[in-house]
């Protein structure tokens, strides 16, 4: 539900593709609700671009590039592709880069439906002698620019990453072979189950493939010597490797007081092989230190040259190093850093492009110009006289990602707001045009959580700021951090948000005055104020709600209660009496008190999701929904969700539930169910039984557009979709 990173993403667990997928379906009223979706014949798939699917055409993707958060960037002569594991690969031509709106095709994965099949884009590589991209996706290796899958035998990709994250992995050899390694360890090392890891060589013929393990250790990175040898960093060592005939040669430390140190990254120089050493392999979460080596292949060793960073220096996750204007530079967080004639590595910057100007994860050059994305908004290219930024805002032509988070309709139902997953940027829906709109650069935030009206203005909440929207700028008022999770507008002048940081009870609860921008909240389980850091929120004993509660619990969502200025907060996973006697918390602003709300079901795990008519409040439950009545929780009806609740709206007498792709215990995900309040009939629907663009539902909304008129909005992390209906 919120930003957590792993949690999310699998967390990846975290999720942005410009390619949008724009669905509609029209409704006769001489059908019940349910007949109307089920029926395939009302649906309609309407301004059809480039498709994202390898076979027949399903789904319709737009034109911008995938995220502005990427991993991962190459290019060749003709083109630039760039890409992030849990959201896609894009490229584009290089002749579109001055004009580069609509010019950008993206690939997100096959077009099952299955939220799951969008992760997994893990490398690129270009063949040495066609000049061919290709993509490694999941288990697939994709000649990118047909989007033609060449082979189905890649190893799993790398599903966890403790702090940092690989140079590369994928690699092409002189003869057309792919070479693939694989990490899925624990932060001890153990093997993840049911993961591969080791190094892989795939040899394609026809339409057939072959897939051989070369080594079986766990592999960081991967690099093609201009001779037929690769070398492999792993974690048992680096290795020489013959790409004709797999013998391996395991190369030494010179120094063996670094025996248990680990190899970054290797690369050229002046004819002359570096490596990148590193005192972990790959979980950075603790005190770092990089030195720079020289391979010496007569000896089979490595001996040191210099540090790359000092003995105060020990908090950088990574390092990466390229050859540009023939320095052999470094990028080290947010410095440059290049060898110098000394063999010292030292401070320098780009003429033209300064220290901060491009990306810090991954870099590419070829002729005089850089490549290079991380930890910067979108792609950066420079040739040494003119800097290029493609990022979704100037690559995408409508809907600004198709990877949607959260979906608002402003009270006059005439402008529809559609936040992404991940990504700065939001896009607005009026008279049937899109208009995208960004925090400043300086400003920029992770992702777009919600939107709310107050005082007749409306309002956007970001990862870690709330801005207003005038016209197409947005004003930022003020700091309100939310780990990503939703946050929630109260009546009474404030704004709720619930950051969960990982699984259990690892979680905040917090509200902020719209006004004084004043912040209640609680702390985290081992103390710390998750809002100290924001400088000008006041640490007063009296805003800390620590000592109202009894328990620590996992906060699911946060909701005004109809016909009172209270709120109620939906919970689980309570550590004291909620295991015997769940419950909900309803909030008092006039007390500053929260009062238990026991819910009529002993073997409850609480409510995950709550909406209101006006009238009533509805919460959901694993396979259940549930009513507030007075002061309890009573059950209504049965239903067949039961996991992964994203979002809930009540449209007259229905109840809409999303729900995105985890399971963790009984009943359906990945889809929605429609619920008859009055009488608890129920349907369940997903890619299956209607054209959604995906299972995975994370985001709802319903328009009015006439009497008893309705457009139902389904985001997904696929698409936007939308379904106009007549209720009977």
């Amino acid at each position: 539900m919120g930003m957590n990173l792993l949690r999310k993403i699998w967390i990846f667990a975290c999720a942005v593709s410009i390619a949008t997928v724009f669905s509609s379906c029209t409704m006769s009223n001489s059908n019940s609700i349910f007949q109307q979706i089920a029926d395939r014949r009302n649906w309609r798939v309407f301004s059809p671009t480039n498709s994202r699917s390898l076979g027949e055409i399903t789904t319709i993707t737009a034109n911008g590039i995938v995220s502005d958060n990427l991993d991962i960037v190459l290019a060749n002569e003709s083109m630039v592709a760039f890409g992030s594991l849990t959201q896609g690969v894009s490229f584009i031509d290089l002749e579109h880069l001055q004009n580069p709106k609509g010019k950008v095709i993206s690939y997100t994965g096959q077009n099952t439906g299955k939220a799951e099949d969008r992760f997994g884009f893990s490398g690129l590589a270009v063949h040495p002698d066609t000049d061919k991209m290709y993509a490694w996706y999941e288990h697939d290796i994709i000649d990118l620019v047909e989007r033609r899958v060449v082979s189905t035998q890649a190893p799993d990709f790398t599903h966890s990453g403790y702090g940092t994250s690989a140079v590369s992995r994928f690699i092409i050899d002189p003869q057309g072979r792919f070479w693939i390694g694989t990490s899925n360890i624990q932060p001890d090392g153990s093997s993840r189950l049911h993961d591969e890891n080791g190094l892989f060589r795939i040899t394609v013929t026809g339409e057939t493939s072959l897939k051989e393990e070369v080594l079986q250790y766990p592999v960081w990175h991967l690099y093609q010597a201009d001779d037929d040898y690769l070398w492999a960093s792993t974690y048992q060592g680096l290795y020489r490797i013959d790409a004709q005939t797999k013998h391996s040669v395991r190369f030494e430390f010179a120094d063996s007081s670094r025996d248990s140190w680990y190899i970054e990254q290797v690369l050229e120089f002046n004819d002359e092989l570096y490596a990148i050493a590193k005192n972990y392999f790959h979980d950075a979460r603790g005190e770092t230190a990089f030195e720079l080596y020289k391979i010496d292949v007569r000896s089979q060793t490595m001996q040191y040259v210099c540090d790359i960073t000092n003995d105060a220096e020990t908090n950088f996750m990574q390092v990466r190093a390229f050859v540009y204007a023939d320095r052999l530079m470094f990028r080290v967080g947010g410095s440059v850093r290049y060898l110098n004639s000394s063999k010292q590595v030292v401070e320098t910057s780009i003429p033209g492009l300064g220290r901060v100007g491009f990306g810090e994860f991954s870099h590419c050059v070829v002729g005089d110009t850089l490549y290079s994305v991380g930890n910067f908004r979108g792609v950066s290219i420079f040739n040494g006289t003119e800097h290029t930024i493609l990022t979704q805002a100037t690559t995408a032509e409508n809907l600004i990602s198709d990877n949607i988070f959260t979906i608002h309709v402003t009270p006059n139902q005439d402008t529809v707001y559609i936040g992404p997953y991940i990504g700065s940027t939001f896009s607005r829906l009026s008279d049937d045009s899109f208009t995208n709109i960004s925090f400043a650069y300086e400003e920029q935030e992770v992702s777009i959580s919600s939107f709310f009206e107050y005082q007749g203005d409306t309002y956007v909440q970001g990862a870690g700021k709330l801005g207003k929207i005038s016209n197409d700028s947005i004003s930022v008022e003020a700091q309100f951090h939310t780990n990503g999770e939703r946050s929630i507008f109260d009546p009474s002048g404030f704004v709720w948000t619930y950051p969960n940081f990982g699984a259990g009870t690892n979680g905040v609860l917090a509200m902020m005055n719209l006004d004084s921008f004043e912040i209640k909240r609680i702390k985290k389980p081992q103390g710390e104020d998750h809002y100290e850091s924001e400088g000008n929120r006041s640490t007063s004993p009296s805003l800390f709600w620590d000592s109202k509660f009894d328990q620590r619990y996992h906060y699911n969502h946060v909701l005004p209660i109809p016909g009172s200025s209270d709120m109620m907060i939906a919970i689980s996973e309570g550590t004291g009496d909620f295991r015997t006697d769940p419950h909900t918390l309803r909030y008092s602003h006039e007390t500053n008190t929260f009062t238990k709300v026991p819910i009529a079901d002993s073997s409850s795990e609480g409510i995950m999701y709550m909406a209101g008519n006006g009238e009533k409040l509805y919460g959901v439950a694993r396979q259940k929904l549930f009513v507030l009545e007075g002061s309890r929780w009573v059950a209504l009806y049965p239903i067949l969700l039961g996991n992964d609740f994203r979002d809930m709206v009540i449209v007259e007498n229905f109840a809409i539930i999303a729900s995105g792709w985890n399971r963790y215990g009984a009943g359906l995900k990945a889809g929605f169910e429609i619920v008859d309040l009055l009488t608890g009939q129920s349907q369940f629907y997903s890619s299956t039984n209607i054209p959604m663009p995906s299972d995975a539902i994370f985001a709802l909304a319903s328009q009015q557009t006439g009497e008893r008129h309705y457009r139902l909005w389904f985001g997904s992390n696929s698409g936007l979709a939308y379904c106009d209906i007549t209720l009977p």
